[in-house]
């Protein structure tokens, strides 16, 4: 973008924005809400103003000219909940539209008698086999439950509690392993989390069952271990509770839908738009590496011109003869994975690339910035900062590799 024309577009933007405490004024309330003729317009065509009417008790005089579609109290039952809840698909839609409504089902707890008809978009695999597990054994539960005994414990929602039993259900995915997006400062806040909640269920006399994805195979590894709780519980405390399993209604279906696209239909369905594993890598990681988590490759891949290597093929021996093939790391890597992977795991990199060339993987700004394009560059500059300011990777460069004086001798 031209300078000139950013400028006067920073001097515009700047000028049209509103000063602090602005709507902190009654008159400019007022003014605001004039242009709307209901409160649900006014709160969502301009939040600010309407916010701060709030804050300061004049909402009734602001919106003094609105039409009110303010309903008298005790008219929100759950039979007219349920009636506003048909008009929608979504949770997300009712709230949008008729937040009133939608808070008085909340509170009540009627959202999921309300919302029944709703495509919920799916539930993640674990809870959809708790969830299975409960429906089909006609369990008693509560979804998300938070206890109001504290702040601190309402704040953590648990994935289910079931009051007959006094158990609390919580279902650990990956991510509290390993964190969202393998971070350890992420995984470490996950599980102090976990172990806060833990340790107050039981402090509180509740009983909890934890269930961790990376230790358990299957749907009815889930649903096993919940029903042997159940019956356990229902034996010791002498539960007049008969956990028989039945089929479940084509509601019930509904319900515990889970939202897992990958499943090893779909893998293999997607896997016979490629001829390669690598053109599978590359053109759809997901259903990969869902494949490769699950062990489906080998019967995903069966149709694939490159056939998987079988278990224990990448010896040290191995690596080394696949490696002399190519002059470098990133070389290798791209074309062979598998066997870089393996040979990086078993701290085999070095004994494999000793015949590669030593720069192979160097950075853009290394292969670039040579000594004699520093020199160059450099006697084109007055100044250091104006040899800084023409590019900083190539001053950065011979900073680094200590040219700097020399580039910059007759400044």
């Amino acid at each position: 973008m031209d300078l000139l024309v950013w400028y006067i577009f920073k001097i515009m933007y700047k000028r049209s924005k509103l000063p602090n405490g602005y709507w902190n004024n009654l008159e400019h309330c007022k003014a605001e809400a004039i242009k709307f003729a209901t409160r649900a317009e006014w709160q969502k065509g301009s939040p600010l103003s309407y916010r701060w009417a709030t804050k300061n008790k004049w909402i009734e005089e602001c919106a003094s000219h609105m039409a009110s579609n303010r309903m008298p109290d005790g008219y929100w039952t759950l039979e007219r909940c349920q009636e506003e809840a048909r008009k929608y698909n979504t949770k997300v839609q009712w709230r949008m539209e008729y937040r009133v409504s939608f808070s008085k089902a909340n509170k009540q707890k009627w959202l999921n008698q309300c919302c029944e008809h709703m495509d919920t978009g799916g539930m993640w695999f674990g809870p959809a086999s708790i969830l299975e597990a409960l429906l089909s054994h006609d369990v008693r539960y509560e979804m998300e439950h938070r206890f109001k005994d504290s702040l601190e414990i309402s704040r953590r929602p648990y994935d289910f509690y079931l009051p007959e039993f006094n158990l609390v259900i919580e279902f650990h995915g990956e991510q509290h392993l390993i964190g969202w997006g393998r971070r350890d400062e992420d995984a470490q806040s996950i599980q102090a989390r976990d172990l806060f909640k833990k340790t107050w269920a039981k402090d509180h006399g509740i009983r909890y069952l934890e269930i961790k994805q990376w230790e358990i195979s299957s749907k009815a590894e889930i649903i096993d271990r919940v029903i042997k709780e159940l019956k356990k519980i229902a034996k010791k405390e002498n539960l007049s509770i008969s956990l028989i399993g039945r089929d479940l209604t084509k509601s019930e279906i509904l319900k515990v839908k889970n939202r897992l696209k990958w499943t090893k239909e779909t893998c293999i369905s997607e896997a016979k738009k490629y001829s390669t594993i690598k053109e599978w890598q590359i053109g759809s990681a997901g259903s990969y590496q869902a494949a490769f988590k699950k062990k489906w490759l080998e019967e995903c891949s069966s149709h694939m011109d490159r056939q998987l290597h079988k278990k224990n093929h990448w010896t040290l021996a191995t690596c080394i003869k696949d490696a002399e093939q190519y002059k470098t790391k990133s070389a290798w890597q791209q074309a062979t994975r598998s066997g870089y992977s393996i040979a990086a795991k078993n701290k085999w990199i070095e004994k494999c690339t000793a015949h590669m060339e030593p720069d192979g993987r160097k950075t853009v700004g290394q292969r670039l910035w040579t000594k004699e394009k520093c020199m160059e560059l450099a006697k084109a500059c007055n100044s250091r900062a104006e040899f800084k300011k023409a590019s900083g990777s190539a001053y950065l460069r011979a900073r680094v590799k200590g040219w700097l004086d020399e580039c910059c001798a007759h400044m």
